[in-house]
């Protein structure tokens, strides 16, 4: 009896032990260890992450490039200079006939961080068209946000009003804010934005993966005209090893445009991270009603002491999720102007109803 009890035990232990051993196999098939391109997009939230509280309070130097291109007779919208510098005024609404307008613009920027997971607020004061200085501009931005008092946000806006008169065509432009394709990979929108690995590719020498992502979560973070959902789509250029952000292209479709904004990356010793080097917009309108494009370029990087946060940042308000990048009351079309004056005028609207 002891002998067969003996026996009995191993063969149970045996049958144990395989189930065990089973069970072992089929997890490891179902549930498989994280792959080398997700690690990457983990390390890029991460970097990310970082970037935000580093790339605060950053001053540079624009010089852009616009490019509208309309058939006879649309009558798109461009701002014309007259008579600056010696006199004259800036005038809007002058109807063009012309095909093709280009325009060079020189303009101080800065961008400040607004709260966490809600991205940066851009500023930009034009100081030369086509290569003739307005008067009285030079530094202005840097008065603003450079002294040691609070930062003049309602200032520092009038300025941005008064840039975007000198912008071609009738679409104001809120993408048009370099770091703007990071939001899509900040840990805040981890779940809401799906990634998938494309390629290989080199990037400025440096070996890059390239994701596509989709943006899944709603709200999205582009609203569209009557508070509509726009989501965005595009793609990143991670570094190889670091999950570093080397390159993005944010693409949102409107239906009657589709705007595309890629931003390329480059070493700033100034500021011993990364920073936007070049940003492209391009602007398609449906059928044959143009396009508009235009190429900038940051040089002149400083950063700015500032002593808080708080010192910066104007709305008191926390904007809801969905007014991240809110262009919803701001007009008919997609950018029609500044996301953080639209964000303003819509707390003013709530506070008042």
């Amino acid at each position: 009896m002891v002998t067969f009890h003996h026996q009995l035990t191993t063969s149970r232990d045996h049958q144990i032990r395989n189930v065990l051993i089973c069970l072992l196999i089929y997890l490891s098939v179902s549930l498989p260890a994280q792959s080398a391109e997700d690690a990457l997009v983990t390390s890029a939230r991460a970097y990310v992450s970082d970037f935000e509280t580093r790339f605060v309070s950053v001053i540079s130097e624009e010089r852009s490039e616009q490019d509208l291109r309309a058939p006879i007779g649309v009558g798109l919208v461009p701002s014309t200079l007259r008579g600056v510098p010696g006199g004259g005024t800036l005038t809007d609404n002058v109807v063009t006939t012309q095909e093709r307008t280009r325009r060079r613009l020189r303009a101080s920027y800065i961008i400040v961080r607004a709260e966490t997971g809600l991205g940066w607020m851009p500023f930009r004061d034009v100081i030369e068209v086509d290569g003739r200085a307005i008067p009285e501009r030079e530094g202005r931005l840097l008065e603003i946000f450079g002294g040691q008092g609070p930062a003049d946000l309602e200032q520092a806006r009038r300025l941005m009003d008064e840039s975007a008169r000198h912008n071609l065509g009738d679409t104001g432009r809120t993408l048009n804010i370099p770091v703007l394709g990071l939001l899509f990979l900040h840990p805040d929108q981890a779940g809401r934005v799906a990634f998938t690995y494309e390629r290989e590719e080199r990037v400025a020498r440096r070996q890059a993966r390239v994701f596509a992502f989709q943006e899944t979560g709603r709200p999205t973070l582009v609203r569209g005209p009557y508070d509509g959902e726009l989501p965005s789509h595009g793609r990143v250029w991670l570094e190889a090893g670091t999950g570093r952000v080397l390159k993005t292209e944010h693409i949102v479709d409107a239906g009657t445009m589709v705007a595309t904004v890629t931003v390329t990356y480059r070493e700033e010793p100034a500021l011993a991270m990364l920073v936007p080097d070049r940003m492209e917009e391009a602007y398609v309108y449906a059928g044959r009603a143009g396009s508009l494009r235009v190429t900038a370029t940051y040089t002149n990087y400083q950063r700015l002491r500032v002593t808080t946060d708080e010192e910066i940042i104007a709305p008191a308000r926390k904007p809801p999720p969905s007014a991240r990048v809110d262009i919803s009351r701001c007009g008919d079309v997609v950018m029609r102007r500044s996301d953080v004056r639209c964000r303003v005028a819509e707390d003013q609207q709530i506070d008042r109803a």
